[in-house]
Protein backbone atom coordinates (compact mmCIF):
# COMPACT_ATOMS: atom_id res chain seq x y z
CA UNK A 1 0.00 0.00 0.00
CA UNK A 2 2.69 2.50 0.98
CA UNK A 3 4.33 2.18 -2.46
CA UNK A 4 1.07 2.82 -4.34
CA UNK A 5 0.64 6.10 -6.20
CA UNK A 6 -2.78 6.45 -4.56
CA UNK A 7 -1.26 6.39 -1.06
CA UNK A 8 1.61 8.70 -2.03
CA UNK A 9 -0.89 11.22 -3.37
CA UNK A 10 -2.91 10.98 -0.15
CA UNK A 11 0.27 11.52 1.88
CA UNK A 12 0.78 14.86 0.09
CA UNK A 13 -2.61 15.97 1.41
CA UNK A 14 -2.30 14.30 4.86
CA UNK A 15 1.45 14.18 5.78
CA UNK A 16 0.96 12.10 8.95
CA UNK A 17 -1.51 9.59 7.45
CA UNK A 18 -1.30 6.03 8.70
CA UNK A 19 -3.48 2.91 9.04
CA UNK A 20 -5.45 2.60 12.29
CA UNK A 21 -7.36 -0.38 13.70
CA UNK A 22 -10.92 -0.65 12.45
CA UNK A 23 -13.99 -0.89 14.64
CA UNK A 24 -14.98 -4.50 15.16
CA UNK A 25 -18.00 -4.04 17.41
CA UNK A 26 -20.01 -6.95 16.03
CA UNK A 27 -22.36 -4.70 14.07
CA UNK A 28 -20.25 -4.58 10.91
CA UNK A 29 -18.33 -7.70 9.97
CA UNK A 30 -15.96 -8.03 7.05
CA UNK A 31 -17.48 -9.14 3.76
CA UNK A 32 -16.53 -12.61 2.60
CA UNK A 33 -16.48 -14.29 -0.79
CA UNK A 34 -14.93 -17.32 -2.45
CA UNK A 35 -11.23 -16.84 -3.03
CA UNK A 36 -9.29 -17.67 -6.18
CA UNK A 37 -7.87 -20.90 -4.66
CA UNK A 38 -11.25 -22.32 -3.64
CA UNK A 39 -10.90 -20.94 -0.14
CA UNK A 40 -12.40 -17.84 1.36
CA UNK A 41 -11.47 -14.20 1.14
CA UNK A 42 -12.42 -11.49 3.63
CA UNK A 43 -12.53 -7.83 2.58
CA UNK A 44 -11.60 -5.58 5.49
CA UNK A 45 -11.31 -1.79 5.65
CA UNK A 46 -9.07 0.15 8.02
CA UNK A 47 -9.38 3.87 8.77
CA UNK A 48 -6.61 6.16 7.59
CA UNK A 49 -6.02 8.87 10.18
CA UNK A 50 -3.73 11.89 9.92
CA UNK A 51 -1.59 11.39 13.01
CA UNK A 52 -3.90 10.39 15.91
CA UNK A 53 -7.25 8.72 16.61
CA UNK A 54 -8.96 12.13 16.94
CA UNK A 55 -7.20 13.70 13.93
CA UNK A 56 -8.60 14.17 10.43
CA UNK A 57 -9.88 11.03 8.71
CA UNK A 58 -8.21 10.55 5.34
CA UNK A 59 -10.38 7.70 4.03
CA UNK A 60 -10.05 3.93 4.35
CA UNK A 61 -7.51 1.34 3.18
CA UNK A 62 -9.09 -1.85 1.85
CA UNK A 63 -7.39 -5.25 2.05
CA UNK A 64 -8.36 -8.82 1.20
CA UNK A 65 -7.34 -11.49 3.71
CA UNK A 66 -6.97 -14.77 1.77
CA UNK A 67 -7.35 -18.36 3.01
CA UNK A 68 -7.12 -21.59 1.02
CA UNK A 69 -9.74 -24.38 1.03
CA UNK A 70 -8.13 -25.90 4.16
CA UNK A 71 -8.40 -22.53 6.01
CA UNK A 72 -4.64 -21.90 5.81
CA UNK A 73 -3.87 -18.18 5.80
CA UNK A 74 -2.29 -17.20 2.46
CA UNK A 75 -1.71 -13.49 3.08
CA UNK A 76 -3.25 -10.11 2.48
CA UNK A 77 -3.64 -8.11 -0.72
CA UNK A 78 -4.03 -4.33 -0.85
CA UNK A 79 -7.15 -3.39 -2.87
CA UNK A 80 -7.08 0.39 -2.79
CA UNK A 81 -8.19 3.45 -0.85
CA UNK A 82 -11.48 5.24 -0.45
CA UNK A 83 -11.35 9.02 -0.86
CA UNK A 84 -11.20 11.26 2.21
CA UNK A 85 -14.51 12.65 3.43
CA UNK A 86 -15.43 16.07 2.09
Amino acid sequence: MKQSFQFQDLKNQFPKVDVWPGDRDGKEWPNSQLGPSGGIQFTVSYPLMNGCHACARAGFAIFNWNFDAQAKFLGTAFQGLTPPPL
